[in-house]
């Protein structure tokens, strides 16, 4: 070791601190030269590190933004489904009746689609878990028209199911109607996916009228349009998580707490959709699209498909609306607007030549306007001119603007897309055709439909009948060795069926009073002569529902059960008709439990058993029943209101009045709870609070005459004579056989 001055140093030590001292002077001559490669080295490992470092950072990153929340989510959702909250999204869901595994119509179903108090419901459906060792399974898919509407019984998928059953009588058929209102191919795609795991034989589809108007359409209330059909598809498979359910169903509470619920066309009086509008281009592609995917899939199973244009009515439903040209100036208007009035002066003349001469000048200005073509449409038909006639009517179909019905382009796709896959197991039914062979001068009118594209009992046999022909083509050879019999006639499937006098009574009714008096029926052209028509049916009918006639069409409908006892639809239309006809309560009850037995899920059964039970006396049964309804169909507003009329026959007004007023929400026609709300009120004393509620009823409720004559009771005593005579007259005119109201008139204007 060496010592130096008073420091200890190891050994070897200043040697080697005189190497390390020459070895820096050497490299710092060597860096001055430019010959150092050794901070090079050093620079790039620092780079390396670093950009090593940076995308860990962003890797990190990236897991925090997406996958962490991603995991969270998958994590929420499962806690969710695991807890049981949510609701199935799925068309059809597992149920037991009678110890049996069935799948029964999801009511939840729309959920997915429209905001749950507008949310639209297929009629109630049952079927076995396993098809029967004999068993062919058909499912109907599409919109309110394939569904049946204005009366589900008498759809054409039930013509087809009887003329199936009476022809092949050892084969066990089941038809299943999953079609519902307001839907489009965008919805009807996802059922089609669906009903391809229920075993099924055969698709038949029938849709086309709500492409624009339903979800993600063009002139939708709903989903709104999306430009990639990719996106749309993304979107409903997100909404039938948990947790979008969730948020949804939070969302829905905070913003829709007053809003009211389905108000059918009307909604979509401000969804105008012009004939040159980019975004019905897009409508038609999306259609298409849909239409082939599933015929792709159905293929992909070997499920053969009948595909069905779309009929409408051409003759007597009008334009719902018509829009000028954006380019027109306000002279060309003018100039329009003259010819236009000068062309329905000279048709209301029966001038026929001359209104067609103005209303070419009125096209020569706007080529686009709708009712206009629909009125030259009218002219050439007085004049025998039917071609002429069928080429204007439709013009006028392309260009209303309020589109609920299938268009030419749509049924072009449609049979583009049924003959471009024939080989691949499409069957075409042109129903179009099928309706104008068989309406006069072939053009379809309102002998096949109610309104614009309901189609009347007649038009649902026909379409049935065409869809018939080709599902027997479809059916294997061992099927149909079994054919017993030739097709059945209309009148053979109307009473199989049960439908009656009174039925067709209520139908007609129901289409006055719940389509053609509602907008957009009201604002169409010739809407008297529609409402005049319809009265004078429904006044013809029901001065022939004499009580041997309603004897007569309860032995029909009993003879139609005796035929076949397992159809629901029968009973409950019997326990319908004894609802209204009998005072016996008991007598509906029992067909009433009768459809309870089959179709314990559906809520208006319930509704109805609540009813009869309210009638017997029995009000906590009736409670029971009310309350089982409503939570089957929480948004149905008659279920409420039976509910809160239990409660007020029970004593309890506070109850009744909270239900009354989710009523009127709900549907803000439905008359009856505006009076019992108002009534509450009156009895209480609170006359100023009574008389608030039923002038905000009459500004919604327009054909319940009880509103008009307990106002005008009110009115009285309060010394309001004059307002309540003037109430009385309008409640006289709405009900002009109303005894009580025309006897406090009488005794008023004394």
């Amino acid at each position: 070791m060496i010592l130096l001055a008073g420091i200890y140093y190891p050994e070897g030590y200043m040697k080697k601190k005189a190497s390390h001292q020459r070895n820096q002077r050497r490299r710092s001559q060597l860096k001055k030269s430019g010959k150092d490669n050794t901070s090079k080295k050093e620079e790039t490992v620092s780079q390396k590190m670093g950009s090593i470092s940076t995308r860990r950072i962003w890797l990190f990153r990236l897991v925090c933004l997406f996958v962490l929340p991603l995991l969270i989510c998958l994590i929420l959702e499962l806690g969710l489904r695991i807890a049981g909250a949510g609701y199935a999204t799925s068309v059809a869901v597992r149920c037991r009746i009678d110890g049996r595994e069935y799948y029964c119509n999801n009511a939840r179903f729309g959920w997915r689609f429209f905001p749950k108090k507008i949310s639209r419901q297929a009629d109630p459906f049952v079927f076995p878990l396993q098809k029967t060792s004999n068993g062919y399974r058909i499912f109907i898919l599409g919109g309110s028209a394939a569904q049946g509407t204005p009366d589900g019984a008498y759809s054409f998928g039930r013509m087809l199911e009887l003329m199936l059953r009476k022809t092949y009588p050892e084969v066990d058929f089941d038809v299943i109607t999953v079609a519902m209102p307001a839907i489009n191919s965008h919805v009807v795609y996802q059922i089609a996916r669906e009903c391809l795991e229920y075993d099924p034989d055969l698709f038949v589809v029938y849709m086309g009228n709500n492409e624009v108007v339903g979800p993600y359409g063009a002139g939708t209330v709903f989903s709104p349009l999306a430009g990639r059909l990719g996106l749309i598809r993304a979107g409903v498979f997100i909404k039938s998580s948990r947790l979008v359910q969730l948020v949804r169903g939070l969302a829905e509470g905070i913003r829709d707490k007053e809003q009211a619920g389905w108000r059918g066309l009307e909604m979509f009086l401000d969804q105008q959709v012009c004939k040159d509008d980019k975004a019905l281009a897009r409508v038609y592609r999306h259609f298409q699209a849909n239409l082939e995917d599933i015929v792709a899939r159905a293929s992909r199973k070997q499920v053969p498909l009948v595909l069905c244009t779309v009929g409408t009515n051409l003759r007597d439903c009008p334009p719902f609306a018509s829009q000028h040209s954006r380019a027109l100036s306000e002279d060309e208007k003018r100039a329009f607007e003259k010819s236009l009035d000068l062309g329905k002066q000279a048709e209301n003349d029966s001038d026929f030549e001359l209104a067609l001469q103005k209303y070419r000048e009125a096209l020569s200005i706007d080529d686009g306007f709708a009712e206009v073509h629909f009125r030259m449409g009218r002219c050439h038909w007085h004049r025998g001119e039917y071609d002429d006639a069928k080429d204007s009517y439709l013009r006028a179909l392309d260009y209303d603007t309020l589109r609920f019905r299938a268009d030419s382009q749509i049924n072009k796709i449609i049979d583009e897309v049924g003959r471009k896959y024939r080989a691949r197991g499409v069957h075409l039914v042109d129903a179009m055709k099928v309706f104008s062979k068989n309406n006069p001068e072939g053009i379809t009118g309102r002998e096949l439909f109610y309104e614009h594209v309901h189609m009347t009992t007649k038009g649902n046999y026909l379409l049935g009948r065409a869809v018939f022909s080709e599902v027997e083509k479809a059916l294997p050879k061992s099927i149909q060795d079994k054919r017993v019999i030739s097709e059945l006639s209309q009148l053979e499937c109307q009473r199989s069926l049960g439908y009656t006098k009174w039925d067709e009574h209520r139908i007609l009714s129901k289409v006055l009073n719940g389509f053609i008096k509602k907008p957009p029926f009201s604002n169409q052209a010739y809407q008297s002569e529609r409402v005049a028509y319809l009265n004078d049916r429904i006044n013809s009918l029901k001065s022939a529902l004499t009580q041997e006639a309603t004897d007569e069409i309860s032995t029909q409908y009993r003879q139609a059960i005796e035929e076949n006892p397992s159809d629901w639809w029968l009973h409950w239309k019997y326990a319908e008709f004894l609802s209204e006809t009998d005072t016996d309560p008991t007598a509906a009850f029992g067909y009433y439990k009768r459809v309870e037995a089959v179709v314990p899920h559906y809520a208006r059964v319930h509704e109805r058993l609540g009813v009869c039970q309210g009638k017997l006396g029995q009000l906590d049964n009736a409670i029971e029943s009310c309350r089982k309804s409503v939570a089957l169909d929480p948004f149905h507003s008659y279920a409420r209101f039976h509910l809160g009329f239990a409660y007020q026959l029970k004593g309890n007004t506070e109850k009744a009045g909270e239900q009354y007023r989710i009523a009127v929400q709900l549907a803000p026609e439905n008359g009856p709870a505006w009076n019992n709300l108002a009534g509450i009120l009156a009895n209480k004393g609170d006359v100023v609070g009574a008389i608030e509620i039923y002038l905000k009823a009459l500004e919604r409720v327009h054909d319940f005459s009880e509103l008009n004559y307990n106002l005008a009771v009110l009115l009285h005593q309060r010394g309001d004579r004059s307002e309540a005579i003037k109430q009385l007259e309008t409640g006289l005119e709405i009900d002009p056989n109303s005894v009580k109201i025309r006897k406090f008139l009488e005794r008023l204007r004394q």
